[in-house]
């Protein structure tokens, strides 16, 4: 109980400490900074005007003839400087996210300027001569007696500074002096803004401290109160000594529970012959329990509870793995290889790898149905994933995956008297322009002939495209992806979709020949923190006679109440070759909750 307490303070106190600095940490976005100066004499230039156009950002240099503006959007902009008695100038600035640009000005010779002297648009300008008026204090109604355009002042030519006499006072004199006045007035704000700023710092650096403080005090009170809470040290083969973690024992546990009921407008049946067409059932409630076991591996156990009829359930290991990330004798692992081992959702595609109350959709596509099984494939084995080097582009990784397992519980060939088979995926994964990223992905399943059971081969390919824009934060995002397979040849010891195998049976249909193919595309748009959206096709050959065709649109919206409580309405449509679905149309309400620790979000969330 005391560690349970500690822990829980701790975790407040860490909260309260991160909530602290967080202010602090809240600009985001480019920097744009630079240094304003004679070119002649390179001495800095108090007060001049900073203004980016497209953004009409704009800024005053300080005593240093310094300027600095932040949490810009990343783009293209054009830079003008008015500098009071010297001239205007302009550049060009490239902005990237994140980065800080440099941008330095250096004051010509010139006595005299116009706006119009200038390359920029006509809006520009205006925006430029209302900066001028209020920011600047530089009013419109300072005109060369020559001109009705607005100038900037100058330094005295030399032979006003020869004759000895002073010049009589003009209407630009005036003007120059309103701005002096205005100067002054502007600096004296800017002070008191930095002194604000400095003792707002300064606050928040004492509260750090003090909260660093209390945090010493209380590892230390349960360092004293709850000895017994440290790890015994053990021994490795290499005769190093490593503590054990304490969370070993205290494992994250979540449960999932997914309820579905569903309206139909025709007859649909089960694996067990059941009618379940205009039902309401819990389909799923999962276990998740995962533990870092030791430094070097960490445990995973899934068990659920799955109900194909309402009210029958069946219980069932859905995963139990343990992933090992280094060994006692390597530091680090070659091409940071991981191990998983037990039995898991092996690495084919996208879906194959999610649990049912992960999915997108309410029910898993066709292909995946066709070639793998109605809930995927699930098997027993080893699973060894590392990267590969890409030097060639630092915005991209590459990685693969190798897993033996056993063979058979794939539809594709679900005797379990068969050899050993072999996976392999190999994805690759690039970030275009920050907010778009693209990952493509290759899986081969090889099972080998023996044992009585023919061999087996299915390929597949599928690719992710995500856009994600950095300006809108977490709750805007757009997908579209999809799965394509082929086997190389028909197989008609397959295990197939009830609503096949029905037809097969009641029809007497015949093997076909060929190499059968499905594909599946989806398409998804996050509107804001809790809707989801989105469109799915799917088309398949079957396995038995690759001739026949299936072929569903699926839409839906799912609505999140909370990270923990999500709802869905899903709608399909089916075309089949089948006459036991063709025709379905379907209405799904799904609801999906969890509580105890949160279990890792899927692929197509964004939280």
């Amino acid at each position: 109980m005391r560690e349970k307490v500690g822990l829980s303070t701790m975790f407040l106190i860490s909260t309260l400490l991160y909530s602290s600095v967080l202010p602090l940490r809240a600009q985001s976005g480019a920097i744009l900074r630079g240094m304003v100066a004679l070119e002649s004499q390179r001495a800095p230039i108090h007060g001049a005007s900073v203004l980016i156009v497209e953004l009409g950002r704009s800024t005053l240099t300080d005593a240093e003839g310094a300027f600095e503006l932040s949490n810009l959007p990343a783009g293209n902009y054009t830079v003008v400087v008015h500098l009071r008695g010297g001239s205007v100038k302009q550049q060009k600035v490239q902005l990237n996210a994140g980065e800080t640009t440099t941008l330095n000005f250096h004051a010509g010779p010139k006595t005299e300027a116009t706006l119009e002297s200038i390359n920029l648009p006509a809006k520009a300008k205006a925006s430029l001569e209302e900066l001028f008026e209020s920011g600047s204090r530089v009013a419109k109604g300072s005109f060369d007696p020559s001109s009705s355009r607005p100038v900037i002042q100058g330094t005295p030519s030399a032979a006003q500074q020869g004759s000895g006499a002073p010049p009589p006072v003009t209407a630009k004199e005036v003007v120059v002096v309103r701005s002096q006045t205005a100067d002054k007035a502007d600096s004296a704000t800017l002070r008191t803004l930095r002194a604000q700023i400095d003792e707002l710092k300064a606050d928040y650096e004492k509260r750090i401290q003090g909260l660093e403080t209390q945090l010493e005090e209380i590892q230390k009170q349960l360092l004293q109160a709850a000895p017994e809470s440290v790890g015994e040290p053990t021994s490795q083969p290499d005769g190093k000594v490593v503590q054990t973690i304490p969370g070993a024992l205290n494992p994250a546990i979540s449960v999932v529970g997914n309820f579905v009921g569903r309206v139909d407008n025709g007859k649909v049946f089960n694996s067990d012959l059941d009618r379940i067409d205009n039902k309401m059932n819990l389909r799923e409630a999962e276990i998740d329990m995962r533990v870092p076991i030791d430094p070097y591996a960490d445990g995973v156990l899934i068990a659920s509870l799955e109900s194909e009829t309402p009210g029958s359930f069946s219980a069932d290991v859905e995963e139990g793995y343990v992933n090992i990330k280094k060994l006692p004798f390597l530091d680090h692992p070659p091409l940071g290889l991981r191990l998983k081992v037990g039995r898991f959702r092996p690495a084919f595609g996208k879906f194959n790898v999610l649990h049912t109350h992960d999915l997108p959709q309410t029910f898993r596509p066709l292909p995946t149905e066709e070639f793998l099984g109605e809930e995927g494939f699930i098997q027993n084995g080893i699973s060894g994933n590392f990267f590969i080097p890409t030097p060639w582009d630092d915005r991209s990784s590459l990685d693969g995956t190798i897993e033996v397992l056993n063979g058979g519980d794939i539809a594709l060939s679900p005797s379990i008297r068969g050899r050993a088979s072999y996976l392999g995926h190999l994805r690759w994964f690039r970030t275009f322009k920050d907010a778009h990223n693209l990952e493509l992905g290759w899986s081969h399943y090889l099972h080998p002939s023996g044992n009585q059971v023919a061999s087996a081969n299915l390929d597949g390919i599928d690719f992710m495209y995500r856009w994600k824009p950095l300006r809108q934060g977490e709750w805007k995002s757009f997908l579209l992806g999809g799965e394509w397979m082929m086997a190389r040849r028909a197989y008609p010891e397959a295990l197939e979709p009830i609503d096949v195998a029905r037809a097969i049976n009641d029809a007497g249909l015949l093997p076909g020949t060929g190499k059968p193919a499905g594909y599946s595309v989806f398409t998804q748009w996050q509107f804001d923190r809790r809707k989801y959206a989105g469109i799915r096709w799917d088309q398949t050959g079957t396995l038995f006679n690759p001739s026949l065709q299936r072929r569903s649109l699926t839409t839906y919206f799912s609505y999140y109440f909370s990270e923990f409580l999500r709802f869905r309405v899903n709608y399909e449509h089916r075309w089949s070759d089948f006459s036991t679905e063709d025709g379905r149309n379907s209405v799904f309400l799904e609801l999906n909750w969890v509580f105890g620790s949160h279990p890792p979000e899927p692929f197509w969330v964004n939280k």
